[in-house]
């Protein structure tokens, strides 16, 4: 009985050994650095030239024809910055002479995504003067249901990265690897001209828009429905890593931090400024047989 016992225990140490232990799966926090959006003062929906005049402007005021260029209802998106939920996971497996690795992320940042429109206006002569308001789609301001602390306009990613990787086996618990592969990227979609215009019933019939569309709040929950009901189909790139393994003999249980230079091949939304280049860094710990 005792040596049948030892046999097992010998069995599971040499499973559990660095040199047997061929696949694991991981858990992982995120610092992604990679995703950004520069700031848009003035994204135009419609011109005061596209709108019912009679419905903003007082009785009798003629307005001069320059002034139908102006903006009247635009888009602005400011000040975006990451929130501190970045999570995911990986499996991979180290069996030579080719090893693979599937890796997931899902992050969410925050935004001041805003519709402006015109609130008050004073004409002198042939020159317009325009004052406008401000409507934030934000969580906070139209009492959404929040969730991980998000206040303003949400933006969540979700991506996957298949990897091929080499790691280099002779240091002592220390496990350095190299690799290369592709990347998915998930994201809601950002307020833009389109997403507006569907959310509001916007069409070319704009001479029908009212003013005091804007001014309902069910209307601007509309436009926040349309950012966080779901992903928009998935953009590609790919991605260059290093990362390290640390993982004590016998042990199953060890820690993992990867570094990963993400490239887009496509802009990841056309034309709202949504880029996916620069770093990615995962830290975790993992389960290795």
């Amino acid at each position: 009985m005792k040596k049948q016992v030892m046999a097992a225990c010998v069995a599971l140490g040499l499973c559990a050994a660095p040199s047997f232990a061929i696949v694991g799966a991981g858990f992982h926090w995120g610092f992604d650095f990679s995703t950004s959006m520069t700031d848009t003062k003035q994204e135009s929906i419609l011109t005061a030239g596209e709108v019912d005049l009679k419905k903003v402007m007082p009785d009798g005021v003629t307005f001069p024809d320059n002034f139908k260029d102006s903006s009247f209802l635009f888009i602005s998106r400011a000040n975006f910055e990451r929130t501190p939920i970045n999570f995911g996971g990986k499996v991979f497996v180290d069996a030579l002479p080719v090893e693979f690795e599937v890796s997931v992320n899902m992050g969410i940042w925050q935004y001041e995504g805003a519709i402006n429109y015109i609130d008050t206006f004073s004409v002198e002569g042939s020159d317009a003067t325009l004052s406008y308001a401000k409507e934030i789609i934000g969580i906070e301001k139209l009492g959404a249901p929040s969730f991980f602390g998000v206040k303003n306009t949400p933006y969540g990613k979700f991506q996957t990265d298949f990897t091929v990787k080499k790691t280099f086996k002779k240091i002592p618990l220390i496990k350095p690897s190299l690799g290369a592969g592709a990347s998915a990227h998930f994201a809601t979609p950002v307020i833009s001209e389109s997403l507006v215009k569907s959310a509001l019933g916007i069409t070319d019939d704009a001479m029908a828009f009212n003013v005091s569309d804007l001014e309902n709040v069910d209307n601007m929950k509309k436009i926040l429905d349309a950012i966080t009901d779901g992903a928009k189909k998935p953009k590609v790139g790919m991605h260059i890593v290093a990362g390290i393994q640390v993982k004590p003999p016998v042990i199953p249980l060890g820690i993992y931090v990867d570094g990963k230079y993400m490239i887009m091949f496509d802009d990841i939304e056309s034309g709202v400024g949504v880029s996916t280049k620069g770093f990615l860094v995962n830290a975790g710990i993992m389960f290795k047989i």
